[in-house]
C-alpha cells in the first residue's frame, strides 16, 4: 500500500466489571509494581508506565518554567502586542546586525524591523 499508514486499536472497558474502585485501583497498583520490579535491559535502567516522561516533564516545566527560542517568544510578544495583552513577560535584549532570514515573521502580522537580533535563550516562567 502506498504512502503513509497509521493505525490505532482502543479497547474501552468498564471496569467497574472489575469491582469497586475501593478494588480495582490497588489491584492496578498492584501490578504496576510488578512490571517496575521487573530487570531492566541496563542495570541502572527504569521501566516506566505509559504517560510517566510527559507527568515528569509537567512537573518540570511547572517548577522552573518552559525554556523558549527568541524567535518563539518575539511571537508571543508580537500576539500579545496586536491583541493588547499585558504579559508581563521580560522583553529579549535587541542588538543590529542580523540578516532578513534572522527575523520574526507572523502570519497576519509585520515583519520586524531590519537590523535587530534577538539573545539566545530566554527562560519564562510559568504564572
Amino acid at each position: 500500500m502506498p504512502g503513509v499508514s497509521n493505525g490505532m486499536l482502543s479497547i474501552i472497558i468498564d471496569r467497574s466489571f472489575f469491582g469497586s474502585d475501593s478494588e480495582f485501583f490497588p489491584e492496578v497498583n498492584r501490578y504496576i509494581e510488578f512490571v517496575k520490579s521487573s530487570r531492566t535491559v541496563n542495570p541502572n535502567g527504569e521501566i516506566l508506565m505509559p504517560g510517566e516522561i510527559e507527568h515528569r516533564m509537567k512537573l518540570q516545566r511547572m517548577e522552573h518554567g518552559i525554556e523558549l527560542d527568541d524567535v518563539t517568544l518575539m511571537q508571543i510578544l508580537k500576539t500579545c502586542q496586536s491583541l493588547d495583552i499585558e504579559h508581563g513577560f521580560d522583553v529579549p535584549e535587541m542588538t543590529e546586525g542580523l540578516s532578513r532570514n534572522d527575523h520574526v515573521v507572523m502570519p497576519g502580522c509585520e515583519p520586524a524591523p531590519m537590523g535587530l537580533k534577538l539573545s539566545s535563550k530566554k527562560k519564562v516562567e510559568l504564572p
